[in-house]
């Protein structure tokens, strides 16, 4: 996940993050409705994932970020996964998405990142992309 972006992000959060993405992957690919989900760490050893399904995704999402505030001066890292889509090429159709933002103690701003993906027949046709950037996000630490 880690690419020569100029803020580097820890191994802690790389390994967090590529664990929540192949989650929530598995999630889609079996073809579960996927709802916001997050990983936090309060230490190396002490690692949280959460899902929330308030009612609808806006409302799931904002209280998966309202999590991460709230316990925001005990975690150093953190990770927040959520289905939506992504605009992509000339043509700009939308394509469906994992959505994901990230961020630690430390940064100045949280980043973001999707994996576009197209669901098959089956669970094995599930086809993705490989993680791409996507831009800056508020940091909620």
């Amino acid at each position: 996940m880690n690419t020569t972006d100029p803020t580097p992000i820890s191994t802690l959060l790389d390994d967090m993050t590529c664990e929540l993405i192949g989650f929530c992957l598995d999630v889609i690919a079996d073809g579960g409705s996927l709802a916001p989900t997050i990983v936090f760490a309060r230490s190396d050893e002490d690692i949280t994932f959460l899902s929330f399904d308030e009612d609808g995704p806006d409302a799931a999402l904002e209280a998966a970020r309202g999590t991460i505030r709230e316990q925001a001066d005990e975690i150093i890292a953190y990770a927040i996964a959520y289905d939506g889509f992504v605009s992509t090429g000339e043509d700009g159709v939308p394509q469906d998405a994992l959505l994901v933002e990230f961020g630690e103690r430390g940064m100045s701003t949280a980043f973001s990142a999707y994996v576009a993906y197209r669901r098959g027949d089956t669970p094995d046709d599930l086809a993705v992309s490989e993680p791409l950037a996507a831009g800056e996000e508020p940091l909620l630490l």
